[in-house]
């Protein structure tokens, strides 16, 4: 089999941490743990390290941002012998045997030189298994499987960004390179996308994720800098606008705090403003 490294970025890691981990650790040559938590739970992270010595654990000691992290495990990746690399988010798990049947697809890929980023099917708490493969615009980033000859051709991550649309703005310059992303619908990984809340009687592409008003900040201010960027998808990004305004202004908590942090990053886009946020 191929060699292949992975990568989980941490902030103040859930309890199901281990579990998640144990459901790829598995048949991965090396794990590299980036830790964004500003406050280190040191008997958490013990159990960490003693887990597998597949793992190789950095901390941050503060939180620098998910590029800041996962640009951190490509620089180790570029170094080490294998050709591979995996991306998880803390809070996502495969199913079953589902990252070794995964693993055998990406290797066996008759287009494998065509293929950018190979992802499985993210499975929300809003979104019913989906049993077809498809080609894809953009994936999140958790669970994707990327080359070693992509991550040398695209570069790095946006760690302007700091968090959201850092995983979809990859994907266009995967997609302007004119690689493909491919997704296989019968791998699943379940994957937590804020707080759902499924009791709402209202279509899914409405449903609310209850993110912070910081997050909408991200999102907002994010998400303009990628619209100016990438024309073609403007047209998504602003029908993306007016939904999350709607189902702020009627299903979520807060609204006055997120709609004002909506603003500011509205204002921190103009002026060019990137990184983490600070207060004025």
């Amino acid at each position: 089999m191929e060699k292949i490294c992975g990568v989980v970025v941490l902030y103040n890691p859930p309890k199901s941490i281990l579990e998640n981990i144990e459901s790829y650790i598995k048949y991965l040559d090396k794990l590299y743990i980036i830790d964004n938590s500003e406050k280190i739970n040191e008997q958490e992270i013990k159990k960490i390290k003693l887990f597998s010595n597949k793992i190789e654990y950095t901390s941050f000691s503060e939180n620098k941002g998910i590029g800041k992290a996962l640009n951190l495990s490509l620089k180790k990746f570029l170094l080490s012998d294998a050709e591979w690399i995996l991306t998880m988010d803390q809070d996502s798990k495969f199913e079953k045997n589902d990252f070794k049947i995964y693993l055998d697809k990406v290797f066996a890929e008759d287009e494998k030189n065509k293929i950018g980023i190979f992802s499985p099917n993210h499975l929300l708490k809003n979104k019913k298994k989906i049993e077809k493969n498809k080609y894809a615009k953009r994936v999140m980033c958790s669970g994707n499987i990327i080359s070693k000859k992509i991550i040398k051709e695209i570069g790095k991550y946006n760690e302007d960004f700091f968090i959201d649309e850092v995983d979809h703005e990859y994907c266009y310059r995967v997609l302007k390179k004119n690689y493909k992303i491919k997704v296989f619908g019968d791998i699943i990984l379940n994957h937590n996308l804020g707080e759902i809340n499924k009791e709402v009687r209202i279509p899914k592409f409405m449903l609310p994720t209850n993110h912070s008003a910081l997050r909408r900040y991200y999102i907002t201010r994010n998400k303009m800098y990628v619209f100016k960027k990438y024309p073609e998808v403007r047209l998504k990004y602003i029908l993306t606008f007016i939904n999350d305004f709607f189902k702020i202004m009627f299903f979520e908590n807060n609204k006055k705090e997120k709609l004002k942090m909506m603003k500011i990053g509205f204002m921190h886009y103009k002026k060019n403003i990137v990184g983490k946020y600070k207060e004025a």
